[in-house]
């Protein structure tokens, strides 16, 4: 392993990435400098169960919809070939 500051190898290299707006009640967007492909998105609730999951995303902005989430705190997990790109709370709210 190199001496890199992350300590982790598995980490993709990505200037910007962010999720918008947070609080959000009904679609939340993740906006990326670099586009994605083929990449996965995982939705966990705070006990670390999944609660959605996307394939095959591809492009500079993902919109997601909050369907029958309830309001509550997520951990939101973007990756593209087992690398993680982004991982970022996401709190679903009713207003």
């Amino acid at each position: 392993m190199n001496g890199g500051s992350t300590g982790s190898k598995d980490v993709a290299q990505y200037n910007e990435a962010k999720v918008y707006p947070n609080p959000c009640s009904s679609s939340a967007v993740i906006k990326l400098d670099k586009a994605v492909n083929k990449g996965e998105l995982t939705i966990n609730n705070i006990y670390g169960q999944q609660v959605k999951h996307l394939e095959n995303i591809s492009g500079h902005s993902i919109t997601f919809f909050r369907e029958n989430l309830p309001c509550g705190i997520y951990i939101v997990k973007l990756t593209e070939d087992s690398k993680t790109i982004l991982s970022a709370k996401l709190v679903v709210t009713d207003n």
